[in-house]
């Protein structure tokens, strides 16, 4: 193993600016991108049309100039099967299930609000199934791509 040797600092202010120059970004390192779209890539949700969900879903980020800005992350099995294709905006946490390759352009131009489990505390997502009725997934982020459903439920608008 390679010994590193450490820099000797003459003052506190030496060691200040040391720091900072470690903690600065660096200038060729890219940047990631602020948003995610995570896109279920599970067994059911791709027979259901997740590919083509994801294609319409890239194809819409770029016709909005989104594309450099939003990640879109095919992830595993996120729960809820037999609702698939589900898609769930990073950030904000709002999930859509059931989704088609034509609801590419609502989800990316105008996404649902979302919140937090009142009872859990945990994140809370809400979405309009296509029978009209609110869904909401209460479920724990594992970390940046992997989601694990707590539960489910379709309230009557």
């Amino acid at each position: 193993m390679k010994s590193r040797k450490l820099p000797k600092f003459a003052s506190p202010e030496a060691l200040e600016e040391f720091r900072a120059s470690l903690a600065a970004p660096s200038k060729s390192a890219k940047a990631a991108p602020p948003r995610h779209v995570l896109v279920c890539f599970g067994g059911s949700c791709l027979a259901s049309g997740a590919q083509a969900v994801r294609d319409a879903l890239r194809d819409a980020l770029e016709r909005h100039g989104l594309a450099d800005g939003v990640a879109l992350v095919e992830t595993g099995c996120m729960g809820p099967c037999v609702i698939g294709p589900v898609v769930l905006i990073g950030e904000d946490r709002t999930f859509y299930q059931g989704v088609k390759a034509e609801d590419a352009e609502a989800i990316v131009c105008s996404p649902l609000a979302a919140g937090f489990s009142r009872r859990t505390g945990r994140p809370m997502a809400t979405g309009i199934t296509s029978e009209g009725c609110l869904a909401v997934v209460v479920y724990e982020l594992i970390d940046d791509v992997t989601v694990c459903v707590i539960t489910a439920f379709e309230v009557d608008a």
